[in-house]
């Protein structure tokens, strides 16, 4: 798996007042991109939702929820 920037786990989070917000197609979309051979993406994607969580200090993991068209990992502030 290739490194990512800071910048870009910063440009999967999205903030709307105490709350932060990651979409699942999103970052399947990153893992695709970083995705080298003999990886597993599904591992890929959990180490990106990993250095999300390390970007979020001060929040509070809630949950993943169904959007219609897509989901998303939801985070509320909690300092």
């Amino acid at each position: 798996m290739k490194n990512l920037s800071a910048n870009q786990i910063e440009n999967l989070i999205s903030y709307y007042n105490a709350s932060a917000y990651a979409s699942t197609n999103e970052i399947t979309e990153v893992a695709n991109e970083i995705f080298e051979v003999g990886d597993e993406l599904s591992e890929v994607e959990v180490e990106i939702q990993s250095q999300i969580e390390q970007k979020l200090i001060g929040y509070e993991y809630i949950e993943c929820e169904n959007q219609g068209s897509f989901h998303r990992h939801i985070w509320h502030k909690t300092t």
